[in-house]
């Protein structure tokens, strides 16, 4: 597969997963208060922690959030070897499984990390994609798309109230320049090789390569904005996709 056909496929799971809901893929959506109940056992039950907001307290170690993290992580990385839901469970019409696969594994592990790190804007406001844009291409390795992000969201901030069309369209150009950049990822790495071109055993450990990679650039992520909202010690929690 080239990258021209890698990317179509990349920006079809992508936009079938962030655009058109999660319930086609049943391991996309997190359970919020599975994080908080492993967040509490972490730290032992000492903090009778209600919703992830309050893991911006100090008195929440960034151990339990990084022990947390890289628990979903390796998660995501068993889901992404089993050959049976790359198959079967996914259902994506028109998709390459492997790539629907890695999409949604990845976009369910980025909704994970922010919650486990504190963010809930993702989650509490879907119809916005920009927070979960950024962190998918934090995790895709498209790190260079943020940058790029911030300027397009601003060419239409001034038309959002009177053209919510102008906002969604601009959301579908940053998950295409995303899919391209990850596209450039995957074929680097030939994740994208199915059978009979590369055996199943191949396949399941690039992508459980994959996945270890994008979960560990993921967490840095939203580790990284977490730590600035805990030193600042703001009163409301801010706006996860903003740039520093």
């Amino acid at each position: 597969m080239n990258r021209e056909q890698a990317t179509e496929q990349i920006s079809k799971a992508l936009t079938a997963t962030v655009f058109k809901g999660t319930s086609v893929v049943p391991f996309v959506k997190p359970d919020v208060s599975d994080i908080v109940r492993r967040i509490n056992r972490l730290t032992e039950d000492r903090l009778q922690i209600q919703t992830p907001a309050e893991f911006f307290g100090p008195q929440v170690p960034i151990s339990a959030l990084d022990r947390a993290a890289k628990d979903y992580t390796r998660h995501a990385q068993l889901v992404v070897t089993s050959s049976g839901v790359a198959t079967g469970t996914v259902g994506l019409p028109g998709i390459a499984p492997n790539a629907g696969i890695l999409v949604s594994a990845t976009v369910g592990l980025v909704r994970r990390h922010a919650l486990v790190y504190g963010f809930t804007d993702i989650e509490d406001h879907p119809e916005d994609k920009v927070p979960l844009l950024m962190g998918f291409a934090a995790a895709a390795g498209a790190q260079g798309v943020i940058g790029q992000a911030s300027v397009l969201m601003g060419q239409v901030a001034g038309r959002v109230a009177i053209d919510a069309a102008a906002r969604q369209a601009a959301q579908l150009v940053l998950a295409q320049q995303i899919s391209y950049q990850m596209a450039l990822q995957m074929v680097k790495q030939a994740a994208l090789k199915v059978v009979p071109v590369v055996s199943s055993a191949t396949s399941g450990t690039l992508n459980y390569a994959f996945v270890r990679a994008a979960g560990r650039r993921s967490a840095a992520y939203w580790r990284e904005r977490h730590l600035i909202v805990r030193q600042a010690g703001p009163t409301t929690q801010p706006y996860s996709s903003q740039e520093e």
